[in-house]
């Protein structure tokens, strides 16, 4: 990732001299820091994946602050976001679900605060990641292949058999397990990489592609495992 790339922390406040000196910490705790005007310029980071975390001053004019969040919400965005609230030391620890600091800023305890949430963010992340489709203990046949999950092996008709990479595993596995349905590129890349995947990503291809030559290289083409055009794909057992 360039420097350009480098996630950073959004700083969307009213007072620009407060943005600055709040950049300015985060920055001796090596925390990059990106400053915008308003809600919108702040959503546009997030849309362009250059944010880790954003500030929201509650005071945002126009009701921008709400505006913001909500924003965030309906597009099911987990982008962690801390609201600065000038309620002092009676604040809520949570607004609406939305985790705050209290006005006036105590840089050192919103600083760790960045930290503590950058860092539950992140194991949610691994987590998720974790969060893949299961995969089929028992063995199963696909396609005339006879798959045996544990040892990751495929048996082929002339008795051949060859060892089977875990994401193709997964993928044949997802399929076996959906029969008959289309099956979107997203919901399958979420299914073999995790929630948190890169939808964008070419990697399934690239292992769609490897699944399909390994059939071949047996004389078997993959008949019922179509493509549908511009939506994903569909295991057709008809």
């Amino acid at each position: 990732m360039n420097k350009e790339q480098t996630l950073s922390i959004v700083i969307v406040v009213k007072e620009n001299s407060v943005a600055m000196t709040l950049a300015d910490h985060l920055r001796k705790s090596e925390l990059n820091t990106l400053i915008c005007n308003e809600a919108d310029h702040a959503l546009g980071f997030v849309v362009a994946k250059r944010a880790s975390l954003i500030l929201v001053d509650n005071e945002l004019p126009n009701n921008d602050s709400q505006r913001l969040i909500e924003t965030l919400k309906e597009q099911g965005d987990t982008l962690p976001i801390i609201l600065l609230t000038a309620e002092g030391s009676n604040a809520p620890s949570k607004i609406n679900g939305v985790d705050t600091s209290a006005k006036p800023i105590d840089y050192e305890a919103l600083t760790a605060q960045i930290k503590k949430t950058l860092s539950t963010a992140k194991s949610r992340k691994i987590a998720s990641r974790r969060k893949r489709a299961p995969l089929t203990i028992e063995p199963f046949r696909f396609c005339g292949g006879d798959i045996d999950p544990q040892r990751m092996e495929v048996t082929f008709p002339l008795g051949h058999v060859e060892k089977i990479g875990r994401k193709e595993l997964g993928i044949i596995a997802y399929l076996r397990d959906n029969p008959d349905t289309v099956i979107t590129r997203e919901t399958l890349i979420k299914a073999i990489w995790g929630d948190d995947a890169n939808t964008e990503s070419r990697s399934l291809d690239q292992y769609i592609v490897k699944v399909r030559n390994l059939y071949k290289r047996h004389g078997l083409e993959l008949i019922p495992f179509r493509t549908v055009h511009s939506v994903g794909y569909i295991y057709d057992t008809n």
